[in-house]
């Protein structure tokens, strides 16, 4: 089991996925978080919150995954 977080390129790349053709500002608004949120989590060096990732990841119709956010978190939690 790979447990290790993404990098912060990697989680650029991620969030970008994620939100697909919106703009950061309206991602956020999407899944009910201030852009700020969505800024931070880019700066914090690949780590998102638990809440953040199960929130991108609804948000993104599954593209990108809680699991793939947050493996240390997720992994065999049996989505």
């Amino acid at each position: 089991m790979n447990d290790e977080l993404p990098s912060p390129d990697r989680l650029d790349a991620l969030l970008d996925e994620a939100r697909g053709s919106l703009s950061e500002a309206a991602f956020a608004k999407k899944i009910g978080v201030s852009q700020h949120c969505l800024w931070w989590a880019r700066r914090r060096g690949g780590r998102v919150s638990p809440r953040l990732a199960v929130l991108i990841e609804r948000g993104s119709g599954g593209r990108v995954s809680r699991l793939t956010l947050r493996p240390d978190v997720f992994a065999g939690a049996g989505e």
